[in-house]
């Protein structure tokens, strides 16, 4: 898991751990699976 993601599911620490998860496996693919954060637009 990056360090971004990690950084994003530490604002949720209030939510159960099941939404927890999903947010993991959502935010675990794509862009945000990498090392860059690729919030940036794309060109």
């Amino acid at each position: 898991m990056s360090a971004k993601v990690r950084e994003i599911l530490s604002w949720y620490g209030s939510d159960n751990p099941g939404t927890l998860t999903n947010l993991a496996r959502l935010l675990g693919h794509g862009r945000l699976a990498g090392s860059t954060c690729g919030m940036s637009a794309r060109k």
